[in-house]
């Protein structure tokens, strides 16, 4: 929900979500989508 409302970065949304570092959520991210967060939300926006 994060990624799709907004524009916060995605620094921002991996520290709401408890991440210590963006690369973290990244890693979880693409392994749970098969891609990166950014082109995740890039796509939901359409």
């Amino acid at each position: 929900r994060l990624l799709a409302a907004g524009d916060r970065p995605l620094a921002e949304i991996a520290a709401a979500c408890g991440f210590t570092h963006p690369s973290h959520l990244t890693r979880h991210f693409r392994a749970a989508f098969g891609g990166p967060p950014g082109a995740w939300r890039t796509a939901v926006r359409g």
